[in-house]
């Protein structure tokens, strides 16, 4: 059964590149362009359960460009353009079946190429100093030609695949080129002064659209997922020994399939927090940052509504304060489930992991920047 679970596999990437650019700058407006021409090759060397080369070589062109251009003193925007590929792994080269779980078989694929990725990404920013606001938003797009998804199939007698059996009733996974991958992202913040509050106020909205790519029995399934969020950062700025902030992030996912409709699902999390620190008389330092974590849309048997409270106690020594001595208390209220939701093509999966818990630690602090 061991021998079965085993294998000996080695993979090699090289890569080499040769290019040019063109670099101009004057006054308010930079700019670079490049482009390079990448030969990478691939070699696969599998010696156990059985022998097995591969050798591939691919040649590619990368272009890139960058462009930076002031406004004014506080006001500028960037774009970026970059071409970059990806190597498969060797979990996905590996023609070897994973049978670690007898209902969902996965098997390597060697004869996967590599990625081509595009991706685009624009940036403003302003910053107004007599009024103490400022503003920023952000743009990026990728785009994957040959991007490395996976063929599902879901064996509907017992069918021979590449010498192994699959069983009926049983699902088959493996990794394949597939076109049409999309990921754009978006993102935009506004600070402004609480002067009642001596306070600084950041608001931050964002949106993210990603279209993956995927094969179920032979037909063609793309993957939508829409995840939408809205936060505020409220921060003090009364006093350099009193840091107290407050933030808040809420984000709804959404997931469609155009296919694989048992996979669509809809869910909610919230991550509130509370950070306090306080600097004494004498160097004493208190530190606390408590966490509320709301989820909605996971599985019932998960708690969906629990607090994360990490205290610490510290004092400053040497002669300019760099070092502290610190006692910590972590997830003092023993509530931590450390609970995450995956998705993919065909499953929907909310995990629990293991955590240590409620802890303490003493600790030596040496801070460098003291200096």
């Amino acid at each position: 059964m061991a021998d079965s679970l085993s294998n000996v596999y080695k993979k090699n990437y090289f890569t080499r590149s040769i290019g040019g650019g063109y670099r101009y700058q004057k006054d308010a407006l930079s700019f670079n362009m490049n482009i390079n021409y990448n030969i990478a090759t691939l070699r696969n060397n599998q010696t156990f359960p059985f022998e097995d080369e591969v050798k591939k070589s691919f040649y590619t062109f990368l272009p890139s460009f960058q462009m930076r251009y002031n406004i004014s003193r506080d006001k500028n925007f960037r774009l970026f353009f970059r071409t970059s590929n990806n190597s498969p792994s060797v979990e996905q080269l590996q023609n070897v079946l994973d049978n670690s779980n007898p209902q969902q078989l996965s098997l390597g694929n060697p004869n996967l190429k590599q990625d081509y990725r595009t991706n685009l990404n624009f940036r403003y920013m302003s910053a107004d100093v007599p009024n103490m606001t400022s503003f920023f938003i952000m743009f990026s797009g990728t785009m994957t030609n040959n991007y490395i998804g996976y063929k599902s199939l879901f064996a509907s007698k017992d069918t021979l695949i590449d010498g192994y059996t699959i069983n009926r009733g049983v699902q088959l996974r493996r990794p394949a080129n597939l076109d049409g991958y999309l990921n754009v992202f978006s993102f935009m913040t506004y600070g402004l002064p609480v002067a009642f509050l001596y306070s600084n106020l950041n608001l931050n909205t964002g949106v993210s659209f990603s279209k993956t790519p995927s094969i179920v029995n032979n037909i063609k399934n793309f993957a939508n997922s829409y995840r939408y969020s809205l936060g505020f950062t409220l921060s003090s700025n009364f006093s350099t020994d009193i840091d107290i902030s407050l933030s808040s992030m809420s984000t709804y996912n959404v997931i469609n399939n155009t296919i694989q409709k048992s996979s669509d699902n809809n869910y909610f999390n919230q991550n509130t927090q509370l950070k306090i620190y306080l600097l004494f008389w004498e160097g004493l330092v208190l530190q606390s940052n408590l966490s509320h974590i709301f989820n909605s849309g996971l599985s019932a048997s998960y708690d969906n509504n629990y607090l994360l409270w990490n205290l610490s106690v510290g004092y400053k020594i040497l002669s300019k304060g760099q070092g502290e001595i610190r006692l910590s208390a972590i997830d003092l209220l023993n509530q931590n489930t450390n609970v995450q939701r995956n998705t993919s093509d065909y499953y929907v999966e909310d995990t629990r992991s293991n955590v240590l818990g409620r802890y303490f630690l003493l600790s030596f602090i040496y801070n460098i920047r003291a200096f």
